[in-house]
């Protein structure tokens, strides 16, 4: 089976935290995940999230949806995930703020991901 790596937008929030955690407790079963990217807009630590110490975890803090061009934010990503094309499955479970232009970025930046 091919090692899933999970990209997971608004991972701080109740929702987010919940999915990152499941993902770090090997759900569906085990050796499914091999890394989880989880993406705040605020900092936020390994000590203080309150997930298990697992080396599939990486936090990734500032990414702010709604700055900046698209571009802008595209490149902030590559620069803070430098394996980012290896991402299989991307989760937005954060907060609605102008929803459908929110969505339209996340649903851009997945389709330039694939073809990377």
């Amino acid at each position: 089976m091919a090692e899933k790596v999970a990209l997971v937008f608004g991972a701080s929030g109740v929702s987010g935290w919940s999915f990152v955690n499941e993902i770090l407790n090997d759900y569906p079963k085990k050796g499914v995940w091999q890394e989880v990217y989880a993406l705040t807009n605020r900092p936020l630590s390994k000590e203080t999230s309150c997930w298990p110490d697992d080396s599939r975890l990486n936090i990734v803090s500032g990414i702010d949806l709604l700055k900046g061009t698209q571009e802008d934010l595209e490149a902030e990503i590559r620069d803070k995930i430098s394996n980012v094309g290896k991402v299989t499955h991307v989760y937005y479970l954060g907060i609605e703020v102008s929803s459908r232009w929110v969505k339209s970025r996340i649903l851009t930046r997945i389709s330039i991901q694939s073809q990377q």
